[in-house]
C-alpha cells in the first residue's frame, strides 16, 4: 500500500500544479487576452521541451501591494496556463466560457465550489467546471500561488459575480 501511495504522489502534484494555473485565471481582476508570438522566449511552452521552476515563476511575480496578481505562463490552441497569486481572497464568481483546473503550488486555503468548502494545501488540485460559482480564500501567512489552466484557450475575462 505504501508503494502505491508513493507512486500516486507525483501524479497528484502534477495535477495540483495544473489546478493552480486555473485558479490564477479565476481572480476577479480584469486581464486582456494574451497576445504573444509563439516564438516569445518568455513562454514556457514556446519550445517543444522546456521547463521552468515554480519557485522561479513565483519569484518573478511579486505581489507589489496587490491582493491578486497573475502571469501568463503558456498557451496552446486549446488551453492557457497562468500563475496566480492571492494574498487574501477572490470575490465569488463564475466563468461562462472556461473550465479551470487549479494546482496549489505554494500556501494553503479553501477553494469554495458552489457553496462547498474544499480545503487545499500545497500540491492539491481542484477542478472548476464552467458555470460553477467559486472563489479561493487564503488561510496562510504567505500569498497562495497556483498554476491555473483555462480550457478552452483564454480569450479574455468572463468573470460573472455571484453571491457567496
Amino acid at each position: 500500500m505504501d508503494a502505491h501511495r508513493s507512486q500516486i504522489r507525483p501524479a497528484r502534484l502534477a495535477i495540483c500544479a495544473l489546478l493552480i494555473t486555473c485558479s490564477v485565471g479565476c481572480a476577479s481582476v480584469n486581464v486582456e487576452a494574451p497576445r504573444r508570438d509563439a516564438r516569445d522566449p518568455a513562454l514556457i511552452a514556446a519550445e517543444p521541451v522546456r521547463r521552468e521552476s515554480v519557485a522561479a515563476l513565483i519569484d518573478g511575480l511579486p505581489m507589489t501591494g496587490e491582493n491578486i496578481v497573475r502571469r501568463l505562463v503558456a498557451e496552446g490552441e486549446e488551453s492557457t496556463i497562468f500563475l496566480v497569486r492571492i494574498g487574501d481572497r477572490e470575490e465569488p464568481h463564475r466563468h461562462t466560457r472556461y473550465d479551470i483546473t487549479v494546482v496549489l503550488v505554494e500556501g494553503s486555503g479553501s477553494l469554495w465550489l458552489d457553496g462547498r468548502e474544499l480545503p487545499m494545501a500545497r500540491g492539491d488540485v481542484g477542478h472548476v467546471p464552467r458555470g460553477v460559482p467559486h472563489y479561493f480564500v487564503n488561510s496562510g501567512s504567505v500569498p497562495a500561488s497556483a498554476v491555473v489552466v483555462f480550457s478552452p484557450k483564454f480569450i479574455g475575462p468572463d468573470n460573472e459575480p455571484v453571491s457567496p
